[in-house]
């Protein structure tokens, strides 16, 4: 027995797809952008904190900055700066 919904033509309106990728993607940029902000005032707060003294790192803390900094690279040195 056939479905009703099998007759139907199976059509996406581009535009409606559009709208939602760019709505996800507001969504996304949004929260990236809070948690960017956040990291930043928690830097700024923790050196602060630290009374201008300098961290002791380890070697792995050391590999893993570098890790991070590499696999950001296109923030750009500026943002790594403050």
């Amino acid at each position: 027995m056939p479905r009703p919904w099998d007759k139907l033509p199976l059509v996406i309106d581009v535009s409606v797809l559009r709208l939602l990728l760019l709505t996800l993607i507001g969504w996304l940029d949004h929260r990236e952008r809070e948690a960017l902000a956040y990291l930043i005032e928690e830097n700024r707060l923790l050196r602060r904190q630290s009374g201008g003294r300098r961290l002791r790192l380890t070697n792995d803390d050391r590999r893993r900055l570098a890790i991070r900094a590499h696999v950001g690279s296109h923030l750009g040195s500026r943002l790594l700066r403050d």
